[in-house]
């Protein structure tokens, strides 16, 4: 159906409008609060144009603003089935997600917008934001830890790694975990992997050796020490 196609929205009597100047009176509603009223045109829309872009992110964006996270998600994502390159709904998505606690998935529509938009300053700053929560998540899993709380400690480092792989600190303190519950075999993996991606990282050198030191492999021990202390 063409934009210029006249249909009859709700409620609206016997008034026929066309696409495009229903669309503009949604988004007068909606920018004036009137979120009631933008919705039905926007149904109206995409009852007659089921991939009218516009109109499905505007109910998404609806959504939001009712705290209707679980259905802008929806919207946004069927939205985008439509235009897989359109930066903004994924930007608008990973708005939901990260609302839904949903971090790995909201960076990750995040990154995908920046490679679309490289120039975008609105998506380069929220990403920033949500990975600087990360540390803040990182800290909670250390709380967790020190408290004892080991599941929940592990759920935490998990939730770090997924978004950051290479973070080192968390790769550890998996290792440590792993140690604690004598699972020594995972526990050196944890380590060994964090001290390949930062050989500095003297902790892990030492947690490493004293698993292989538990293990029995008292020369690996005492190389992994040595590199502590160097």
């Amino acid at each position: 159906m063409s934009a210029d196609r006249t249909f009859q929205p709700p409620n609206s009597g016997k008034t026929q409008l066309t696409i495009e100047s229903a669309f503009t009176q949604a988004v007068d509603h909606f920018s004036a609060g009137r979120y009631t009223e933008a919705d039905k045109l926007c149904t109206a829309i995409i009852q007659a144009v089921p991939n009218h872009i516009d109109a499905i992110n505007m109910l998404g964006l609806i959504g939001q603003k009712l705290n209707q996270h679980d259905l802008a998600t929806k919207l946004f994502r069927q939205a985008i089935n439509f235009d897989k390159n359109n930066a903004l709904l994924l930007y608008n998505l990973a708005t939901s997600l990260n609302s839904q606690g949903k971090i790995e998935e909201a960076v990750k529509a995040l990154e995908s917008a920046f490679k679309i938009d490289p120039g975008n300053s609105l998506i380069s700053s929220y990403l920033s934001s949500i990975k600087d929560r990360i540390d803040e998540v990182l800290q909670q899993g250390v709380k967790f830890h020190q408290a004892g709380q080991l599941d929940r400690a592990m759920e935490s480092y998990e939730q770090v790694i997924a978004i950051q792989p290479e973070n080192v600190a968390a790769i550890s303190n998996i290792g440590t975990i792993f140690q604690t519950n004598n699972m020594l075999d995972q526990a050196v993996s944890s380590y060994k992997k964090a001290v390949a991606i930062n050989p500095e990282f003297s902790q892990a050198w030492y947690n490493l050796g004293d698993a292989l030191h538990k293990q029995g492999k008292l020369d690996s021990a005492v190389a992994s020490y040595q590199k502590s202390i160097t």
